[in-house]
Parts: C-alpha cells; structure tokens; sequence
C-alpha cells in the first residue's frame, strides 16, 4: 500500500511511479503465489478446497485476485495513465479483502479442527 509513497520519496512521479509501483505490486503478489504453491502441502491445500468448494474457489480467484491483477496490468500497459492512481486503489483495496479472505479461511480451519 506504501509502495508509491515510498517510491514518490526517490523523485519518481506521473505515470512512472504508478508504473514502479505497480511493478513492485504485481511481483511481490506472484511471489507470494508461486512461493506458497511450491510447497507441497499448499498445493494439495489448494487442490482439496478446490475439489470441496469450487464456488469459494472460483470466489477467490475471479472476485478477488482478478480485480488485484487487472488493474495492475492496466497500469503497466498504460491503458489510462490519468486513471493509474485509481487503479492502483481499487488493487490495493481487492488485496486487503482478499488478505481478510484467506485470514478468516485460516481461523475457520482451526476453529473446526
């Protein structure tokens, strides 16, 4: 969420710090994705939830990681630079949900365990 105050603190401004921003964004959700599918037991976690709920499933990955991604990318491909802020709020906002998501996923799993 700090990401382009941060950066704006190094000069960046415009559509080059939504650009950076975004960028920095996109690669720290992916490496969080691809990390945690590394693992063997997250895999299987996310097969097994997919098999069980598929409408929770389908929740997750296209009401919520789509609308962090997509306007991420709008932004990386210049699709409205004026909107870039905008687009970097609503990523942010549908990552604060999803993050409020999988928590509430998580203590769910252990209060029934």
């Amino acid at each position: 969420g700090l990401i382009p105050a941060g950066l704006a603190r190094y000069g960046l401004t415009g559509h080059t710090l939504w650009l950076v921003a975004a960028l920095v964004f996109l690669a720290l959700n992916w490496a969080v994705i691809v990390l945690s599918l590394r693992r063997p037991e997250s895999r299987q976690l996310v097969v097994d939830q997919a098999r069980s709920s598929p409408a929770k499933t389908a929740f997750f990955w296209l009401l919520l990681e789509l609308p962090v991604q997509l306007p991420l990318l709008l932004i990386v491909l210049g699709a409205g630079r004026a909107l870039d802020p905008a687009f970097y709020l609503t990523a942010l906002v549908f990552n604060l949900f999803e993050a409020a998501f999988v928590l509430a996923q998580l203590v769910y799993a252990q209060a029934s365990s």
